[in-house]
């Protein structure tokens, strides 16, 4: 007798990241999961899992934890995401970095999401020869009180005009003065990107978003986009973000820049004193692209570029997991 096993049935209520922002993703899971949109005037039963975003989306479908449907709550490109202690062994929560006993973290989210989402803009050389007109590329968007402490301490030691930079939120862009842009309303995309930025600067200084507002204290590990961009472009960076961020892109494999500067800033909990550091560091001689540098760069654009590994740490880390529970 023929067995064939079946795919799980995985029904998307309302927009959620494969059927939204990331449609990218869906031929991966598609070789995992039966992939369909609700339908209200369809009955479900216990072979459906539902994956829904919002509390509005969940009461759409709650009903269907009598027919022993499973749910997951996806917010995976999020920091916060108000995991409810009623979740129970019907329940999971699909999260960026965030330790809870409902919920499945996938901390490289936005390394799967870019890898995707940028692979029409690989770049087809890299940035060790060109003339550099600047010291470093910096951009920032909406305005933080951990991203203004460091702009303003760049300013006070007239820092910024050896770099291409942005800000914004103060209606400065890398390409002109920019208008009416607030968290809302980003009339910049985030994934905005131009060779020549890399090709003139000689490194990234990159300022995350989580960093907390409030000083002394540590919050979890959240690298996104911001941090990929000079890694899939082939840039060296500091890091301005969570303490231990470069010891985690270097657990995922990643290469830092330690050649280069002092990366002991990354333990430093104390906000006035990573950005001292930081911008002592900026301070320093341009360095040049010798070997090793260069053999750091083509590392980490080839892992982060090579899609088979992609793939398989995205089912690893993603789908495997939400296998799991969905056969528990």
């Amino acid at each position: 007798m023929l067995i064939i096993n079946m795919k799980p049935k995985l029904v998307l209520v309302g927009e959620t990241f494969l059927n939204g922002p990331s449609p990218h993703h869906i031929p991966l899971f598609q070789q995992y999961f039966d992939i369909e949109s609700y339908d209200p005037l369809q009955p479900y039963s216990k072979e459906h899992t539902f994956l829904y975003r919002s509390e509005d989306q969940y009461n759409k479908i709650a009903q269907y934890k009598e027919a022993g449907c499973k749910f997951i709550a996806e917010a995976v490109w999020e920091l916060e995401f108000a995991c409810d202690d009623t979740f129970d062994d019907q329940t999971i929560g699909l999260i960026n970095n965030k330790e809870h006993p409902r919920t499945i973290s996938v901390p490289k989210w936005f390394w799967f999401e870019e890898h995707h989402s940028q692979w029409g803009k690989k770049p087809v050389s890299l940035p060790y020869n060109d003339v550099k007109e600047k010291k470093f590329l910096m951009q920032i968007g909406w305005d933080t009180l951990s991203r203004l402490s460091l702009w303003e301490q760049l300013e006070a030691r007239d820092l910024l005009k050896d770099s291409l930079h942005s800000f914004l939120a103060k209606g400065y862009g890398l390409e002109g003065n920019v208008a009416n842009y607030t968290e809302i309303r980003k009339t910049i995309p985030q994934r905005n990107y131009v060779a020549d930025w890399y090709n003139k600067t000689v490194f990234s200084v990159i300022l995350e978003y989580s960093y907390l507002q409030h000083h002394n204290i540590i919050n979890p590990i959240f690298i996104t986009e911001k941090t990929f961009k000079p890694i899939m472009y082939g840039h060296p960076f500091i890091l301005y973000g969570n303490t231990h961020s470069l010891k985690s892109l270097k657990d995922w494999g990643f290469e830092t820049y330690d050649n280069w500067f002092d990366e002991s800033y990354d333990n430093t909990t104390d906000l006035h004193m990573k950005i001292e550091h930081i911008c002592n560091e900026i301070t320093r001689p341009t360095r040049e692209y010798d070997d090793v540098t260069k053999q750091k760069i083509n590392h980490n654009v080839e892992r982060f570029w090579n899609r088979e590994f992609v793939h398989q740490l995205m089912v690893d880390e993603i789908i495997k997991p939400v296998l799991n529970f969905i056969n528990s």
